[in-house]
């Protein structure tokens, strides 16, 4: 069962706006606004209410910001509807400056969620962390060519990004498997205490 998210402030102002502004404004409204102007005006709120719910409980950013543009549009629809009315006479110059007011906190406050979703929507890219004072020119990937024969006389061919080489006489070759932590590989040479140059490896 899901749970649905807090009502946000801009849904609790355009609740409050159409309960304690619309619905009593509306009873002063003639007969024959009932189903024209003061039933657009209802739909207004209603549908930004709607925007308001959509906004706050869905998680994509670019869907957040469609709906806050609708509730927007509502808002500005209702400031023409309410000054058709005053044209009409049916409100008066002070209740249309009051209403005009709380649209306009009302439209504040999609502003604010506006410019927050649009400045802190987008995820930090991850940085690839590096390493100071490595070079790039000291990487060298070693593989061998032939294979490794010990106490056999035999040299071992190993290749790498730049050129081919002879290695030392035949050898045993130690290195944990494929592990990016080591860089360099001991070549013990069998039957001499004398290491031979460590190859670097990745």
């Amino acid at each position: 069962m899901s749970i649905l998210a807090e009502p946000s402030v801009l849904q609790k102002k355009a609740e409050i706006f159409l309960e304690r502004d619309v619905y009593p404004l509306l009873k002063n409204f003639p007969v024959s606004e009932k189903f024209s102007l003061s039933q657009e005006i209802k739909q207004s709120c209603f549908k930004l209410i709607r925007a308001a719910v959509m906004a706050n409980n869905l998680t994509v950013v670019k869907k957040r910001l469609e709906w806050l543009d609708e509730a927007d549009a509502e808002k500005t629809l209702l400031l023409v509807l309410f000054g058709i009315a005053k044209t009409q006479k049916y409100i008066t110059q002070k209740k249309l400056f009051e209403l005009q007011g709380k649209l306009n906190e009302i439209g504040r406050i999609i502003g604010g969620l506006q410019k927050f979703f649009i400045n802190n929507g987008q995820q930090p890219k991850k940085v690839k962390s590096t390493y100071l004072g490595l070079s790039l020119y000291g990487l060298r990937i070693a593989r061998t060519v032939g294979t490794i024969r010990p106490a056999t006389g035999t040299t071992t061919m190993l290749r790498t990004r730049t050129r081919t080489s002879v290695s030392a006489p035949p050898c045993r070759l130690f290195r944990p498997a494929r592990s990016r932590l080591c860089w360099r590989v001991l070549v013990i040479l069998q039957g001499r205490g004398n290491p031979s140059p460590c190859l670097e490896t990745a």
